[in-house]
């Protein structure tokens, strides 16, 4: 099955709007391929709370935890 992930804002300007996987089980996963997919995404990702930036997951909107 195909899934769309959408970055929104900085993100999305930063490493692209919009990314296409397959088969993916939970959201954690497709943050794990983008991260694989690109090593400054997991960097960022792992600092930019120190900005105090903080972000929400959303899966066909319905916000997860």
């Amino acid at each position: 099955m195909e899934h769309r992930i959408v970055l929104l804002d900085e993100l999305g300007e930063k490493y692209g709007k919009s990314h296409i996987f397959y088969d993916l089980r939970t959201p954690a996963d497709a943050i794990k391929l983008l991260c694989l997919n690109n090593p400054d995404f997991a960097k960022y990702l792992a600092t930019s709370h120190e900005q105090g930036i903080v972000y929400r997951v959303t899966q066909v909107d319905y916000d997860l935890e």
